[in-house]
């Protein structure tokens, strides 16, 4: 299962990679004052949102979480279709 976490919707100037193991992937997206545009996901099972802030290590204090939207989405298969 993979997991966007957005905060805001400014523009991503980096993309991090916190972590990588048989747990999955954690990214932190930044724009260029290095603030967090987003937390991805890959790979993990079920998550509360303080668990997966706390494993990426982003701490938000200021930000109404009450607003923050996030989507699970799964791998589309991709089918040739022979034309």
């Amino acid at each position: 299962m993979a997991i966007y976490v957005r905060f805001n919707h400014g523009r991503i100037a980096k993309t991090k990679e916190i972590s990588c193991d048989e747990n999955g992937v954690i990214t932190v997206d930044l724009d260029k004052n290095h603030n967090v545009i987003g937390i991805e996901a890959i790979g993990i099972g079920q998550v509360t949102l303080a668990r997966l802030m706390q494993k990426a290590r982003v701490d938000a204090p200021k930000v109404d979480l009450s607003r923050t939207r996030f989507g699970a989405f799964q791998e589309a298969a991709v089918a040739s279709s022979g034309i």
